[in-house]
């Protein structure tokens, strides 16, 4: 279990990577191949978000804030993390009416039913994975299209069964995975060598670096860089 400010620390790093990173690249594309939005897993609340494509933004924005800031309620089931009777969730998701939300409708157009989508899209691909997502999962009109592994504190040996888990889940199902680490870990030196044979081993991961500076405990959007790692 990490401190609150390791895993707030976490989930900017997951937004930061999503803004800086992708969607430069997203804004290149057509429509059908757009990343429309991503399944985002944070170490905090909610247990799970969405980060759709705000074209009025020019972004991703984050589901989960948005009813925040508009004081609505977000779906239930993917905000609470602990577990709780399926008829008190239920009655939750009754009296949330999230669905009434425009970015939720605006999805459900072009997918069906929002929820419902991607509870049959991760139902689909949880044994690939063997139940243990990547902490951003990338979905288009084309289905998933991207997974993303962020590691906040450094990168070790204990961390390799889970990545090769994650990258023979995506190679198998032939989207790209990416792992973004620190440059300069918390608690130990970064090893190249055992980096370069990461990577022989798990020639599918495109390997990011990232660097910041720290305001208030956790990273800065404006001072973070994030460098495509080449040995």
């Amino acid at each position: 279990m990490g401190t609150v400010l390791q895993e707030l620390g976490h989930d900017e790093i997951i937004l930061y990577f999503i803004h800086k990173v992708i969607r430069p690249k997203e804004k290149a594309k057509n429509e059908e191949e757009k990343i429309d939005f991503f399944i985002v897993r944070p170490a905090t609340i909610p247990k799970k978000d969405i980060q759709f494509w705000n074209a009025e933004h020019d972004e991703y924005t984050s589901a989960y804030n948005l009813c925040k800031n508009q004081q609505t309620r977000f779906i239930p089931e993917w905000e609470i993390k602990q577990t709780l009777p399926k008829e008190v969730i239920e009655k939750a998701n009754k009296e949330s009416r999230y669905w009434e939300c425009e970015w939720y409708k605006s999805l459900t157009e072009r997918f069906g039913d929002l929820k419902g989508f991607i509870d049959r899209l991760e139902s689909k691909v949880s044994g690939t994975f063997e139940n243990d997502f990547p902490d951003i999962l990338g979905v288009s009109r084309r289905g998933l299209c991207l997974g993303a592994e962020i590691k906040y504190e450094g990168f070790g040996r204990k961390s390799l069964p889970q990545i090769k888990n994650h990258c023979n889940a995506c190679s198998k199902l032939r989207i790209p995975y990416c792992l973004v680490i620190p440059k300069n870990p918390f608690y130990t030196k970064l090893s190249k060598t055992f980096l370069r044979k990461v990577l022989e081993e798990n020639l599918e991961i495109n390997l990011y670096t990232f660097v910041f500076n720290i305001q208030g405990g956790i990273p800065n959007l404006d001072s973070i860089k994030f460098e495509r790692y080449a040995g």
